[in-house]
This record gives C-alpha cells, sequence and structure tokens, in this order.
C-alpha cells in the first residue's frame, strides 16, 4: 500500500470511530428519573459496595475521574456531603470512570475523601446509569428512586441544599 492509501484509510477509521462515538452519546440511556440500576462494585478498601444493600437509606451516587477537572472541584463538597449528612441516614459512593487505579488512589488520597470509593474496571455501573462523561452525580432515595440529577459539575451548594430540602432539615 502507497502513503497516501494508508492514509486515507486511517482518516476513514477515524471518522467512522467519531461518528460512532457521537451515536454512542445520543443513543445512551441516560437515567434521569425512575429506578436507580442495582449494582455491585469492589471497593478500594477491599468490600464491595451493593446499591440495594442500602435501602431505607439515601444514596448519593458520584462518577469521577482524576482526570477531571470538574470532579476535582465537586470533591470537597462531596466530603463536606459525606460528613455532614451520614447521620441523617445519607450514603455516599464514589465511582471511579476510566480511570487509572493509581491516580484514582491518589486522588482520594488528595482530598482526603472518606466515604466508599470504588473503580468501575468494566464500565458495567456506568452503561447501567448511560454515563458518557464524568463528573455525574445521583440522588437516590430510600425506595431505590432517582431523585435528583446532576450531569457535569454541580454547582457549589448544590448537593448540600438538594439534600437538605430532600430530608427536610437545614442546610
Amino acid at each position: 500500500m502507497t502513503p497516501g492509501v494508508v492514509f486515507a484509510l486511517a482518516a476513514a477509521l477515524l471518522a467512522v470511530a467519531v461518528a460512532t462515538m457521537a451515536v454512542m452519546r445520543q443513543t445512551a440511556q441516560l437515567l434521569t428519573d425512575g429506578p436507580a440500576p442495582d449494582f455491585s462494585l469492589p471497593l478500594h478498601d477491599g468490600a464491595t459496595f451493593t446499591l440495594s444493600d442500602h435501602r431505607g437509606q439515601w444514596v448519593v451516587v458520584n462518577f469521577w475521574g482524576s482526570w477531571c477537572q470538574g470532579c476535582r472541584d465537586e470533591a470537597p463538597e462531596l466530603q463536606r456531603v459525606w460528613t455532614k449528612y451520614r447521620d441523617h441516614g445519607v450514603m455516599v459512593v464514589g465511582i471511579g470512570f476510566r480511570d487509572v487505579r493509581r491516580s484514582a488512589l491518589a486522588f482520594i488520597d488528595e482530598f482526603g475523601l472518606t466515604f466508599p470509593n470504588g473503580h468501575d474496571d468494566s464500565l458495567s455501573v456506568a452503561r447501567r446509569f448511560g454515563i458518557t462523561g464524568a463528573p455525574e452525580t445521583y440522588v437516590i432515595d430510600p425506595n431505590g428512586m432517582i431523585r435528583a440529577v446532576s450531569i457535569g459539575q454541580f454547582t457549589d451548594g448544590w448537593l448540600d441544599l438538594t439534600l437538605a430540602q430532600l430530608l427536610g432539615v437545614r442546610s
């Protein structure tokens, strides 16, 4: 094959890949309400988090990546919310999305995150939620229903205010 043919073939493959990604983003079944899909996630501490084990609790599910600036901006608020609301029956779980485990652990240490965090190596949890990027945050009620969603970086105070309203407590 001549260099021109190789270049044309590479360009065509790239165009197909870009088009495929665009279609996947448009057709992803992004969940914004209804029942949250159950999942089990291995946590970095060796335990396993299973969503259905937390029925009766509010659960905040946050998809993040150490490479994501919006995730870095949200991390301190997630930790504050975890500290503030865990005694009100709120569980926070972080799910590493398209990240390298070593970088994810460094992120957790950097921000002093004490809520459970795991890594979605196979992207099976992300697929169930229809995740196409990070950050994405879901607030799930005690019956397993999605009650609030933030696609992309949430604004400062959004999660605290949302939980306060849903729980009927002062923020």
